[in-house]
């Protein structure tokens, strides 16, 4: 993998990113129910999505000795993108199952203070905190008389999300057990510090090995680019937004540059952009 100096490409990047995200702030189209709640969700995570490279970007470019702390951060990048192919699977039924996953994780909250006997004016502190989120989101969408007991279905956590695709669609569940088994799994025992991690990382910790440092710099940054890159690739293929040359280029460049971009490329993006 290529070092490189990514202010090169990073403004038009950058501008791609900057375009998406006011395209999903004005699209009224993406409606469900009462609430524009699938804009809402979408662009929520595309912020998070947006958020995290950014601050990836802050850690390795200013304080490179922070770099050994970044892999969390890319790993963060990658469950967003799993989550944003597993929603426009089926949008309207994943970001309602979503809402009821939210709002049941939230009367369980409410149990446990009543459970451990939290002051009230805590407790009130807590459904505050809630208030405007939950009426921005979800708060229309579930009856009053909604059965909680019979109903176990659950949002997936990110490591869920693989097998989902498995009978459904068999593309999609290709390319995401590549994922997993050439990427996924790396940032994995980075973020649950595996032992033979900490070993390699030694020399690194005291500031003595500015050659692993480096290499996890390139590393950390190229890959948050790339899963940046998915996800933003991902909404424009669902919702048309008229980026998909600007996305395209940016895949060729980046696919020259890394064997893993031009290996992500051909495995899903060179076809949903075959413009």
């Amino acid at each position: 993998m290529k070092e490189i100096d990514f202010s090169n490409i990073q403004k038009d990047f950058n501008k791609s990113l900057i375009d998406l995200e006011e395209n999903l702030k004005n699209d009224k189209s993406l409606k469900f129910w009462k609430r524009n709640t699938n804009r809402v969700v979408v662009l929520n995570y595309f912020q998070l999505a947006k958020k995290h490279l950014e601050s990836l970007m802050l850690i390795c470019e200013y304080n490179t000795s922070l770099t050994i702390t970044s892999p969390p951060i890319v790993r963060t990048i990658y469950e967003i993108l799993l989550i944003i192919i597993f929603l426009f699977d089926d949008l309207d039924n994943r970001v309602f199952s979503l809402a009821k996953t939210i709002h049941r994780e939230r009367k369980r909250e409410i149990e446990c203070f009543d459970k451990l006997g939290y002051p009230t004016n805590k407790k009130e502190e807590f459904n505050k905190s809630w208030e405007e989120y939950l009426q921005e989101l979800y708060v229309d969408l579930i009856p009053d008389n909604f059965d909680w007991t019979e109903n176990n279905e659950r949002f997936p956590q990110p490591n869920q999300i693989l097998n989902s695709f498995e009978k459904t669609s068999p593309k999609t569940h290709s390319f995401l057990e590549f994922m997993q088994k050439r990427h996924y799994r790396v940032f994995s025992i980075d973020s649950h510090i595996e032992p033979w991690r900490i070993a390699k990382l030694t020399r690194a910790l005291n500031g003595t090995d500015e050659e692993t440092i480096l290499e996890l710099k390139n590393e950390q940054i190229w890959f948050g680019f790339l899963f940046s890159l998915a996800i933003a690739t991902e909404i424009e293929i669902n919702l048309k937004y008229g980026q998909e040359k600007n996305l395209l280029n940016l895949w060729i460049i980046f696919s020259d540059l890394c064997n893993p971009a031009k290996e992500i490329y051909e495995q899903r993006y060179k076809s949903l952009l075959n413009i």
